[in-house]
């Protein structure tokens, strides 16, 4: 249980640096620069980062999704980087209020296809 809570402390950590050096550093244009990558540009491969963090706490705590908020989302970059930072101090939350059998527990879920694991 204390590594999952480094490991959670240390995602908060590291998007909160990698947040303040796109903010400060990057503008829209870079954001949305197409690249060859498994995503399109830096903003997409974020919002894919944003939307796997947020869609597996909503599975560790029992709920199945179909997508995530960042597909949809039309905020800044700058509102949607908070909005992953609040999910990070989520992850933390449940680790710090979760007992080692829930850590340990197999956890079930429908992909976002809807497929049972």
């Amino acid at each position: 249980m204390k590594i999952l809570r480094k490991y959670s402390s240390f995602n908060l950590w590291a998007n909160e640096i990698l947040f303040s050096l796109i903010e400060n550093e990057l503008n829209d244009e870079k954001l949305n620069k197409e690249i060859v990558s498994s995503f399109p540009s830096l903003r997409k491969t974020v919002y894919h980062i944003w939307d796997a963090e947020f869609i597996w706490l909503k599975r560790l705590n029992g709920e199945s999704l179909s997508s995530g908020p960042g597909k949809l989302f039309k905020g800044s970059f700058s509102d949607a980087g908070k909005e992953i930072i609040s999910i990070d101090h989520a992850f933390i939350e449940f680790v710090k209020n979760s007992d080692e059998k829930k850590l340990s527990d197999d956890c079930t879920y429908k992909n976002i296809e809807g497929k049972f694991f």
